[in-house]
C-alpha cells in the first residue's frame, strides 16, 4: 500500500514540475547578449544580428547592444571603450572621429577582418524598423539617456526597446523621459528594490535585472507587484564556447520565474524552450 501512494505521490510530483516549469516558459523572450557569440560574425554587428534574427526560436528576439558617443557626438554600437579588441583601428571610440571610423572595419572573436563598419545606433534602429519581431535591448554607456532616448522617439520605436540601467538615478531619469518605454533596474537585494520604490515607478514598465543570489521572498514580491524579471546566463564567462545542458536553462526559467533570459547562445537557447513548449 505505502509503495502505491509512494509511487502515485511521485506521479503528482513530477507532473505539478513540469506544468510550473510550462508556465515559466512559453511566454519567456530570450535575448542575445551582443547579439550572440558566434565566431563567424563579429559582436554587436548588423551581420550578427541577422543571424540570430533568422535562425532564432524565439518571437520577438531581443537583441542586447551597446552605445557610445564618439568624437563628434555621434553614436556608435561598440562595447569596449577602446577599438583594439574589436576593430582594425586602435585607441578610444570616445577621441575617434566619424572620417576615422569610416575606414575602419569588425573583427570577429578569432581576430578575422570582416568587412562591417562599426554601425551607427541610426543604423541599428533603422535595421529595427526592418525587422518586425525584434526588439533592442539598449546597454547605453556614459550617461547618454536622453540622447539615445530622442533617436528612438525620432524612429517611434519606444515600445520595441529595453533600457537597462543599473543605478536607481539612472532609471529614474529614463523612466522621466518616457511614459511607455521599457526599463530595467538591477534589483539584488531590498534596498535595491526600496531605491527603485522610491520614485513610484509604472510597474508595467519595470523589469527586475535579478540573479541567483536575489532572495526567494524579493522574487515573489517582485512579481505581486506585476515587475517581471530578467537574468542572464553568463556562458561566455563560464562555459565558453557552447551552451549550458537544455536543463540549466529549463530550471533557471522556473526557479527564477523569468520574463526574460540574457544569453550568449539565443539560437540555441530559443530552440530548448520552442521544443519544450510544443
Amino acid at each position: 500500500m505505502n509503495t502505491t501512494r509512494n509511487f502515485i505521490f511521485l506521479i503528482a510530483s513530477t507532473m505539478l514540475l513540469f506544468n510550473s516549469i510550462e508556465s515559466f516558459t512559453q511566454n519567456l523572450k530570450i535575448s542575445g547578449h551582443r547579439g550572440g557569440f558566434y565566431q563567424n560574425f563579429p559582436e554587436n554587428s548588423p551581420p550578427l544580428f541577422d543571424y540570430t534574427y533568422q535562425n532564432a526560436s524565439s518571437s520577438p528576439i531581443i537583441l542586447e547592444l551597446d552605445i557610445r558617443e564618439n568624437l563628434n557626438g555621434n553614436l556608435f554600437i561598440l562595447h569596449d571603450t577602446s577599438l583594439d579588441r574589436t576593430t582594425t583601428a586602435a585607441g578610444l571610440l570616445k577621441t575617434s572621429s566619424d572620417s576615422l571610423l569610416s575606414k575602419v572595419f569588425l573583427k570577429n572573436s578569432q581576430g578575422n577582418i570582416s568587412k562591417t563598419s562599426i554601425p551607427t545606433f541610426n543604423d541599428m534602429l533603422v535595421w529595427l524598423k526592418n525587422h518586425p519581431n525584434a526588439w533592442l535591448m539598449l546597454d547605453v554607456k556614459g550617461g547618454l539617456w536622453k540622447k539615445v532616448y530622442d533617436a528612438v522617439h525620432q524612429y517611434k520605436l519606444e515600445a520595441r526597446v529595453l533600457f537597462l540601467t543599473f543605478k536607481p538615478e539612472d532609471t529614474k531619469e529614463v523612466f522621466q523621459l518616457s511614459p511607455t518605454t521599457h526599463v530595467s533596474a538591477l534589483i539584488r537585494n531590498e534596498d535595491d528594490w526600496n531605491n527603485i520604490q522610491a520614485f513610484q515607478p509604472n510597474f508595467k514598465q519595470l523589469i527586475a535585472y535579478v540573479s541567483p543570489q536575489t532572495p526567494v521572498s524579493l522574487i515573489s514580491a517582485l512579481k505581486t507587484k506585476g515587475v517581471r524579471l530578467m537574468a542572464d546566463c553568463s556562458e561566455n564567462a563560464k562555459n565558453h564556447p557552447s551552451p549550458f545542458e537544455p536543463s540549466f536553462y529549463l530550471n533557471l526559467a522556473q526557479t527564477m520565474q523569468l520574463d526574460i533570459m540574457i544569453t550568449d547562445y539565443p539560437v540555441e537557447v530559443s530552440r530548448i524552450f520552442a521544443e519544450k513548449n510544443k
